[in-house]
């Protein structure tokens, strides 16, 4: 019989991976845990300066860089170096020292301006660095952040980018050559105007682009779409099928009939909602300030449902099997006793309910958060 497979199996791309989302010191545990990962360890060098290494501590060892660059070099490193927040001139005067990592994050570097030697990096993070002007040189990067890059206006080369954020680039006008790239933010693009091109993706963020009017041709977007504060949406028809939406703050919204399929869907703040008799199968459902609404009793069924700010909600029995119920500001409820169903209760800011029904609801196990 074959033994059970474990963690020690699995391919090394993919421990790059769990390596990417643990700190140093839990890296350094779990590599020294079999003789396997101890060996491994010498050819896999994780730094992350951010929390470990401080500013001092660098300046203070005269040949940390050194040492450093010593690893980057060598073509058998799969390297992730955390630059966030850290101004000094350390490795920035020669980006080709760079070029070689697997995960590079340079937030708010000012002085990076050239960033055509890092088209070999898989997953590349600049945001704020907002001197960048060409990143013609991107286009195979696999997860490339720009966020708030405003001098950059030629996005034509990274249509093949998998996973591309470039929220609150203000610059950029023409996006018709990102309609293929499967995880795609343009959040905040405040001068894009023509949105056609876009729908054929996995997930999509154009939350504050004011511009956006029309939404029908988004409707093949395949897991997420993200429409926050799009203020000139009315008609949201055609996006029933997508799996979760959001649409907080979009207040031309009048009619939601349509999204009763939808599993996860935000509403809150769209104030012109009267009727949600059609949203008893959606599970994670939020309403919050959504103030016209009189009738809830269809949704008893959710998991998760946010009243927030709803004062016109008395009668709060209808909700005792929902998981988690969010009733913070709602200041005319005034007996949560009913609510034996309920896990997690939000109550913040709800002065009327009696001290006597949260205590019964505490005496159940029902978690009660009030701030």
């Amino acid at each position: 019989m074959s033994r059970n497979r474990s963690i020690i199996d699995l391919p090394k791309g993919i421990l790059y991976e769990i390596q990417s989302l643990l700190t140093s010191k839990e890296w350094l545990k779990l590599m020294n845990t079999t003789k396997k990962f101890i060996l491994w360890k010498r050819e896999s060098i994780y730094i992350r300066l951010k929390n470990l290494y401080s500013i001092d501590y660098i300046e203070n060892q005269s040949n940390f860089q050194e040492k450093i660059l010593n690893i980057i070099n060598n073509p058998n490193h799969q390297l992730c170096l955390d630059l966030l927040e850290y101004s000094q001139p350390l490795l920035l005067n020669n980006l080709n020292t760079l070029s070689n990592l697997h995960t590079l994050y340079l937030f708010c570097c000012s002085t990076i301006s050239d960033v055509s030697c890092l088209g070999r990096v898989r997953k590349l993070f600049l945001s704020d660095c907002v001197n960048i002007t060409d990143v013609s040189s991107l286009g195979h990067v696999h997860t490339l952040h720009l966020i708030r890059c405003t001098k950059i206006t030629d996005v034509s080369a990274l249509g093949n980018v998998i996973d591309l954020d470039l929220s609150y680039c203000t610059g950029i006008y023409d996006i018709s050559a990102l309609g293929n790239v499967p995880i795609l933010s343009l959040a905040g693009c405040h001068h894009i105007e023509d949105f056609s091109y876009l729908g054929n993706h996995y997930q999509l963020n154009l939350s504050d682009c004011v511009h956006l009017h029309y939404v029908n041709h988004l409707r093949k977007v395949r897991h997420k779409l993200f429409l926050s504060r799009c203020y000139n949406i009315s008609d949201v028809s055609q996006l029933g099928n997508i799996p979760i939406l959001y649409l907080i703050g979009c207040d031309l919204i009048q009619d939601v009939s349509s999204l009763g399929n939808v599993k996860e869907l935000y509403l809150s703040g769209c104030f012109q909602i009267r009727d949600v008799s059609a949203l008893s199968r959606v599970r994670v459902l939020y309403l919050a300030s959504c103030q016209k609404i009189r009738d809830f009793s269809m949704l008893g069924n959710c998991k998760v449902l946010n009243l927030c700010y709803c004062l016109q909600i008395v009668d709060v029995s209808l909700f005792k099997n929902i998981h988690t119920l969010y009733l913070s500001y709602c200041s005319n409820v005034v007996d949560v006793s009913s609510l034996v169903g309920v896990k997690v209760l939000y109550i913040k800011a709800c002065p009327r309910i009696s001290e006597e029904s949260i205590v019964s609801l505490v005496k159940l196990g029902i978690t009660i958060i009030r701030k």
